[in-house]
């Protein structure tokens, strides 16, 4: 059987620690404080993977924005105010 051309090329990611996680989640939220709250455990529940680190923010995103806690700034999010 004759071998097919290689079509995929493969991204070695390395893991992230909660210091780069941290880092991510300031740059995505611009509420003071957010990112050092959860960075420890998205850190923990994703492994520092970035693929899994991305898809969970957007998860926290998304359910925040449900519950009405967080809202979008430009590119960036932050925490709704108690009224």
């Amino acid at each position: 059987m004759p071998s097919r051309p290689r079509t995929v090329d493969v991204l070695s990611l390395e893991t992230l620690t909660v210091g780069q996680v941290k880092e991510y989640l300031e740059r995505r939220f611009s509420a003071a404080g957010l990112a050092a709250e959860i960075a420890p455990r998205l850190e923990e529940r994703s492994g520092g993977n970035p693929l899994f680190l991305e898809a969970m923010t957007n998860l926290v995103i998304t359910q925040m924005r449900k519950l009405g806690t967080l809202k979008r700034s430009g590119c960036r999010f932050s925490r709704c105010m108690a009224a």
